[in-house]
């Protein structure tokens, strides 16, 4: 959770606004089912033809078709992975730098909706891309980034001096000693 956050604040824009310019509605979920089942991205509805923007700065380490499909996916480090899909056409090749804004072709078609359906790889695993947007819907609705966190139990009397030494301590020769 600690990488998908810092991925978010160091892709993010200050204010209240999509990253790369692409705006437009979750027409379709992130919603994994199982290893293999299920959706792994989110789709966001695009004018048909209309110019996908990079919502990620990095390299394109693919650019072809993925079962019949425009694909194009931006590799940031050696571990995350953008991929745009749905795509009418694409405007870049393997080896291209790509900066959060930067055109990576048009919005096509998936199930007759005009979208472009975006996912995200932080390793191996799939995450909800949202986390690569700002905000998404009227201004003051900004996506939560990362979760509160817990409150510290306060139930009952608190040892302060407890796991101040490790359980393999042993007293020997005028003092203890802790491996």
């Amino acid at each position: 959770m600690v990488l998908t956050f810092l991925v978010a604040f160091l892709m993010t824009s200050s204010g209240c606004s999509t990253v790369g310019a692409m705006h437009g509605e979750v027409v379709r979920a992130f919603a994994p089912i199982g290893r293999y089942a299920g959706h792994w991205g989110i789709d966001v509805s695009q004018p048909l033809g209309a110019t996908v923007r990079a919502v990620a700065p990095g390299l394109v380490t693919f650019s072809g078709s993925v079962a019949g499909r425009r694909s194009v996916t931006v590799t940031l480090g050696d571990t995350i992975r953008v991929s745009y899909s749905y795509l009418a056409s694409t405007h870049r090749g393997h080896g291209d730098r790509i900066d959060i804004g930067d055109s990576i072709g048009t919005a096509g078609m998936h199930g007759g909706v005009p979208s472009v359906h975006v996912s995200l790889r932080i390793g191996g695993a799939y995450v909800n891309p949202r986390v690569l947007f700002r905000c998404l819907g009227p201004p003051g609705q900004g996506l939560r980034l990362a979760p509160s966190p817990a409150p510290y139990p306060h139930a009952g009397v608190r040892n302060t001096r407890r796991h101040i030494r490790s359980s393999t301590c042993s007293a020997s020769g005028g003092g203890a000693r802790c491996i």
